[in-house]
Order: C-alpha cells, then structure tokens, then sequence
C-alpha cells in the first residue's frame, strides 16, 4: 500500500465498530485512488482533520520518495483532484455574494479565499490540488428536509436530482443512440423504442459524464427543488420544515464550485474516465462502443466501509487484533480490485485497457525477488512503483491502521 499512488483520490469517512475496548475509536477513514485501490486509511476517534493531518503528511512523504525512485518529476505524479465527503469549503459565501442574487461562480476551480485546515492539509501533498464535493455526499444530505426516504415521491425526486447533477457528453451519448437504433432497427424496431431500451447501465458504461459550471448546476437543482415544493401524498408531503434551510445551506456549495468540474474531453489535466476498451453493444458485430471508468466515483470506497465492518462483528477487540484485520481488509481488497479490473479489461471485445494496473500481485516480498531479478538480468525493476521500502521503524514514515 505505501507504494501506490493516484491522481484522482477519494477520502471518506466511516463509522465502524468499536476497535479498541474502552478507547472510542469509531471512525475509520481511507483514501482510494482512481483504480479504487486503498492508498491510504487508519482508524480515529472522530472525524476531524486533527485525526488524519499526519496520515497526510505521510502521504505527501510517499510522493516525494516516490519520485526519485521512478526518476521522474514530482509534479508528473502529484495528486490533481481529491473527492471529500465533507469539508470542501469553509460553507461560507465569498464576498459580495449573497442568496438574492441568481449570479453564482462560474470558475469550476472555485473562488479564491482563505484556505480552510483541510485544505492546507491536503496542499502538503500538492500545493495545487483542489478539493472537490463527492455527489453522492451532496445528494445524501437533501435526505435531511425530506419527511421520510418512504415517501412515495422520494425515489422520483432523488432520481430528477441526480439527473440534474450530472451532463452527459452529448458525443458519447448519440453514438450509444446509434449503436442502439442500429442493433433494435434489425429487430423492426423504431429509433423511438430503440432509445426506450437504452439503460441506465448503459448510460453510465458507455458515456461519460461531469458536474456543469456553477451558474448551469444552480439553475438545474433549482428547478427540481422548486418542480417538488409543495407536492405531497395522501396529505404527507415531501419536503420538511427544514428543507429550506438546508436548501439554502447547499446553494453554498453550488456557488463555491464546490461540485462542478471541467469538461472531461475537453480538458485534458482532469483525467475523470479511463478507457477501458471496445466491447459490441447487446453484442452486436456492427455496433462497437467504447467502455468508460471513471475515476471520481465513491462507491467502491463506501463498499469497502461495508467489507470493514463485516470483518468486526465484536465491540471487544484488542489493538493487535484490530490493527492486523484493518490490514488484512485492506490487502483483501486492493487484490479483488486488481482482480476486477483485469477481468473488466479482459471482458471487451477489442482493446485492452489504457491504464495499465500498477501491479499484479500485492505480496511484497514476491514483488522484492521480482524487481532484484529483473534488474540482475535486464538492468530495471518489474515493477518500479514498488521498489520504495516501507520502515516501519522511521518516526517519519507515514502510519496505517491503528499505528
């Protein structure tokens, strides 16, 4: 794990169960990168920035290292973006903004102001990384001013909201069109039913999506907030006496460019998908497609959180016991991920995938006997983003689990 490195990484929090008997560790919080391989976690007491800044200063260590050992600049490797779950800003409107007013930030870096604690923590690794909102944290807080998640009107709501999140590439999406019509206009289909049969998977496997600017996000979720105001279902509406407040409190973020990114074809310093490769649609001959990844999604990172707490079914737990099934967890994992993505690159029809995995196996000490033998016959490591040691010795050297 203290050789992988990311340029789009993804930082979460979660709440497990209690490790240390009477100690109140409770949260545990990891850092993925944009093959949703675990690149850093440890486990906390809460959620502040006091509790992971020297996790950071780690990872920053790991960079720098990183960097002399592949013989490359250090800024060719530096994380771009980073996806929290909560402070992204420091949820105040910058100067001169207010709420009456329907002019939001259109920069999708954001305005310019005094850098919160996390950020600065996060800027030791980058003096340049940019703190994005994840999307779904976002969506999850409208939870708060709606009556029930039950409520009839809830999962139509939630569904409009996260259309208006999100833009399709207008590209990729006509070319999904065609490949349909193509293939159902053999069964004697029309291009109106064809598009019908087009599905949400396929939206999300073959085109490639982004936040808009802030100005086009504002007015897009303004529309499906005020479309479900007082709308309600056997006398219980949807929204709370809250939701205003909250509404309000979100509109900040909005505003900020907290969410919104830069187009991922167009600008090219942002690498939010990764080719995968070619694959037939339906499996259709004449209608190849290209298959996406992308590199900003959190769920891999909350579908770790659910493996973690699986593996602790018991509130009694040492701290040699808990610190050795984190890493254990964390290994598990990152070599499931390597596994999935292989078989994912292996599954298209034509093509392989563009971003290589850094490793095959997440043994250390096999990758050691490798990389000597290697370099013994041929002059080079196998696998150079793994010849950085790990000392667990060094006060320096950056903590895991409950180091």
């Amino acid at each position: 794990m203290s050789c992988l490195l990311g340029r789009v990484l993804k930082a979460d929090h979660s709440h497990v169960v209690q490790l240390l008997h009477g100690a109140g560790a409770s949260q545990h919080f990891s850092v993925m990168n944009e093959d949703s391989l675990i690149i850093a976690m440890g486990v906390c007491e809460g959620d502040g920035i006091d509790e992971y800044e020297q996790m950071l200063v780690g990872l920053a260590k790991r960079y720098q290292d990183s960097a002399v050992h592949l013989g490359v600049e250090v800024n060719d490797i530096l994380p771009l973006y980073v996806y929290v779950d909560k402070d992204c800003c420091n949820g105040y409107l910058p100067s001169g903004r207010d709420f009456t007013s329907h002019a939001v930030c259109s920069d999708p870096l954001g305005p310019s102001g005094p850098l919160t604690r996390t950020d600065r923590a996060w800027k030791k690794i980058n003096p340049k990384i940019r703190l994005r909102l994840d999307a779904f944290h976002f969506m999850r807080r409208f939870e708060l001013g709606v009556t029930h998640v039950q409520h009839v009107l809830y999962p139509k709501f939630a569904s409009d909201l996260r259309y208006a999140m999100f833009c399709r590439h207008e590209g990729d999406w006509r070319r999904l069109v065609d490949a349909a019509v193509r293939h159902y206009g053999k069964q004697g289909l029309s291009r109106h039913q064809a598009i019908q049969r087009v599905t949400k998977e396929d939206v999300q496997k073959y085109c490639r999506r982004r936040i808009p600017l802030g100005d086009e996000l504002f007015r897009r979720v303004r529309e499906v907030i005020e479309r479900y105001d007082k709308k309600e279902v056997d006398g219980v509406p949807l929204y709370n006496r809250y939701m205003p407040k909250i509404w309000e409190h979100l509109q900040i973020h909005i505003r900020r460019g907290c969410l919104s990114e830069p187009d991922p074809v167009e600008d090219g310093t942002l690498p939010l998908y990764t080719l995968v490769g070619t694959e037939f649609y339906r499996g259709d001959p004449s209608c190849p497609l290209e298959v996406y990844r992308t590199c900003r999604s959190t769920s891999q990172v909350e579908a770790y959180h659910r493996v973690l707490k699986s593996n602790f079914r018991s509130a009694h737990c040492g701290i040699e016991l808990g610190h050795a099934l984190i890493c254990d967890c964390a290994y598990r994992y990152n070599c499931s991920r390597i596994a999935h993505g292989a078989t994912q690159a292996r599954r298209v029809v034509r093509g392989s995938a563009e971003d290589v995995l850094p490793i095959p196996v997440m043994d250390a000490h096999s990758i050691a006997v490798l990389n000597k033998r290697n370099s013994f016959l041929f002059g080079s490591d196998a696998y150079p983003l793994v010849t950085r040691e790990y000392h667990a010795d060094d006060p320096e050297e950056e903590l895991f689990g409950l180091s």
